[in-house]
């Protein structure tokens, strides 16, 4: 595995006519990061990444099973090599940015139809049902479903959440 830093000065971006890729825009980001990579069309996603921009560089920390190139137009790319040794019950702390989705058959169990919905609109959705004296905020609910979606993929990844350790600082509609 590798861990490689991807990063350019804001500015020079600009000055060489370039725009810098837009915080908040997945999809470009998430390409980018792809070509970041020997073209393979058998490919299948083997990495993990992280936009940190901070003091003027735009940069991008990415995890990968796959060395990525080690020249890009104006970004510099630092690779090391990564061999993490995590010991069972290390206790680590991160942050994370999830894209958290339930999965429904709109049509019925047996159904082929599949539809993915965003876990806090749909816990919003049920809040409505319940009598109104008795209904969660929606602080309540992000930090509940989140915890929730979390947790359900916690032992099937080999790794455990306690309930008073996650924290959710902010939900974005895309």
């Amino acid at each position: 595995m590798y861990f490689s830093r991807i990063r350019r000065p804001i500015s020079s971006a600009l000055s060489e006519g370039n725009l810098p890729i837009q915080a908040g825009n997945i999809y470009e980001e998430h390409k980018f990061v792809w070509g970041l990579f020997p073209f393979d069309k058998e490919a299948e996603r083997d990495f993990l990444y992280r936009r940190f921009d901070a003091e003027g560089f735009q940069q991008f920390f990415v995890v990968s099973n796959r060395k990525p190139l080690e020249s890009l137009n104006s970004w510099e790319i630092a690779i090391k090599s990564y061999k993490p040794k995590i010991v069972i019950g290390t206790q680590l702390h991160f942050n994370l940015r999830v894209n958290p989705v339930v999965t429904k058959m709109p049509e019925g169990p047996g159904s082929k139809k599949r539809k993915r919905e965003d876990v806090y609109m749909d816990a919003l959705a049920k809040n409505k049902t319940v009598p109104e004296a008795e209904r969660s905020t929606n602080a309540e609910i992000l930090q509940a479903c989140a915890f929730q979606w979390l947790s359900e993929r916690s032992e099937q990844n080999g790794f455990a959440v306690s309930k008073g350790s996650v924290i959710v600082e902010g939900y974005q509609r895309f």
